[in-house]
C-alpha cells in the first residue's frame, strides 16, 4: 500500500492509479463529475478540495485510511554520534 502525506503526494497517488486504470484526465474527469483542469490540479497538487479528491478517489474505486506517523526515538542518540 502506498501512503501520501501532503497535496503533491496524494495527486501522484490519483495520477498513478488513474493510469493503471488506462483512463485519461478527461475520462476520470468525467466519472468524478469535474472538469478536466481539476483532476489536471489535483494532480499536481495545486487547488482542488476534500470533495473533488473524494469524487476522484470513488471514481478510481479507492478508498481513505488513516494511520499515525511513525516517531522516531532520539532520547539516547548521545550515544551514536562521536
Amino acid at each position: 500500500m502506498k501512503s501520501a502525506k501532503n497535496h503533491t503526494e496524494i495527486g501522484k497517488l490519483l495520477k498513478y492509479h488513474r493510469q493503471q486504470q488506462a483512463l485519461s484526465q478527461k475520462e476520470l474527469a468525467t466519472k468524478a463529475g469535474l472538469s478536466q483542469p481539476a483532476v489536471s490540479n489535483i494532480e499536481h497538487g495545486i487547488g482542488g478540495n476534500l470533495r473533488a479528491v473524494e469524487s476522484i478517489m470513488q471514481a478510481l474505486n479507492l478508498e481513505l485510511s488513516f494511520k499515525p506517523v511513525p516517531t522516531i526515538d532520539t532520547s539516547d542518540m548521545s550515544s551514536q554520534i562521536d
